[in-house]
């Protein structure tokens, strides 16, 4: 059974490579929505949050003025991996214990709380919006962009109020049940009304689109699903389109669960809970609750995450390495790199601007051969289709 100690985590190994040029030594900010973490449209407050994969966090829209409240990006104690990026406008580490790869800003705020780790120019400026074509030059989201960007369905569909759903703890949730007896709701694909989860109850879901007018989880609730898309019309009539509380699980792992959800509205996750979903809701406030297990995506209006959240993202396509060994070598000897990231999105590998020899490649460790170079200190770079990745190693050929 899924539970936030026990994630699962699939990989696929690939064992073919392309030939690729670099063209940066130094990454630039990935625009893709797949690599996000989190994006807001307008503003984030982020504390205490520990990134596990090279996952990118921002706010989309730019800031118009320094005084203006949108395109502003708050972060306290905030700790990722090699090869994650924070964005925003403007971008405030308000507490010591920061620990950034690379930072894209348009201001000019202290760094005194955080450490960047990628290489020079750290922090650099950036072009907003994060999207294309998502916001203006004032601040003005374009939210049906942002929409057809996450997939939103075109019309959107509407919700049936007269099919509620009820799921109750340790029993069925007839007349739409399609295992009864098994002490959970299993509930088919189809069009609801409200869907509520009393306490401690479980809820079975089945690939395929399901049409809610609200989802509400109760504490101790559990939902499994797999290939699951999850669609909430705006104007509903509920405050909150989206609420699970404290200790639920909310999916498993990465392709579990997707939500998407129309118009203004708020979400909000408890605390000590797991939540394995992509969560789409451009113009809603998310509220990211306090020690949860956050695997998959969060895009709102804007977003809260109070203390002590764990974030993963399952997207994106970045390749980076944490260190390698030997620091030294001859040409045509063998190095081995390991990675947090999933090194199957590797599609080349530069020393000193020379290509090398992939010997073997897992998700988490490649090996590849030096080529003959001048001898000196040389640049590794882990060329992928989000861009070219520098470490702060450098490998001495001899």
């Amino acid at each position: 059974m899924p539970s936030r100690k026990s994630v699962v985590t699939a990989l696929a190994v690939s064992t073919a490579l392309l030939a690729v040029v670099p063209d940066a030594w130094a990454q630039a900010l990935r625009r893709d929505l797949s690599s996000y973490l989190l994006l807001t449209m307008k503003r984030a407050s982020v504390k205490n949050l520990r990134i596990g994969s090279p996952c990118n966090v921002g706010v989309n829209c730019g800031s118009p003025t320094p005084k203006s409240k949108c395109g502003v990006l708050a972060l306290g104690n905030v700790t990722g991996v090699d090869g994650g990026q924070v964005v925003g406008g403007q971008v405030f580490l308000r507490r010591p214990g920061s620990k950034v790869w690379q930072l894209f800003r348009n201001n000019d705020s202290p760094l005194d709380n955080v450490q960047l780790v990628a290489p020079a120019p750290n922090p650099q400026p950036f072009a907003p919006p994060v999207v294309p074509g998502t916001c203006d030059d004032t601040c003005t989201p374009n939210y049906a962009e942002m929409e057809k960007a996450c997939g939103f369905p075109d019309p959107f569909p509407a919700c049936d109020p007269t099919k509620d759903v009820k799921v109750v703890r340790g029993g069925d949730c007839l007349p739409f049940d399609t295992v009864p007896g098994n002490q959970q709701c299993d509930l088919p694909a189809g069009t609801y009304g409200r869907l509520a989860m009393e306490d401690g109850s479980r809820l079975n879901l089945e690939p395929g689109v399901y049409v809610v007018c609200v989802f509400k989880g109760g504490q101790d609730t559990t939902t499994t699903a797999h290939g699951t898309t999850i669609v909430i019309p705006g104007g509903a009539g509920a405050k909150s389109a989206l609420r699970v509380n404290n200790g639920s699980n909310l999916g498993a792992d990465c392709g579990d669960l997707r939500f998407l959800i129309d118009g203004e509205s708020k979400i909000a996750f408890g605390r000590g809970g797991l939540v394995a979903a992509e969560v789409c809701a451009p113009q809603s406030t998310i509220a990211l609750g306090h020690n949860n297990i956050l695997i998959g995506q969060f895009v709102a209006d804007s977003v809260n995450a109070d203390l002590n959240n764990f974030g993963r993202c399952c997207g994106g396509s970045c390749a980076c390495y944490n260190e390698f060994t030997p620091t030294s070598a001859q040409p045509g000897a063998v190095v081995s790199a390991t990675s947090n990231c999933d090194l199957t999105a590797l599609t080349g590998i530069l020393v000193c601007g020379l290509p090398a020899n992939v010997v073997s490649l897992t998700p988490t460790e490649v090996q590849f051969a030096v080529q003959a170079t001048e001898s000196g200190a040389c640049p590794v770079d882990f060329v992928s289709p989000a861009g070219t990745f520098v470490g702060n190693q450098t490998l001495t050929v001899s």
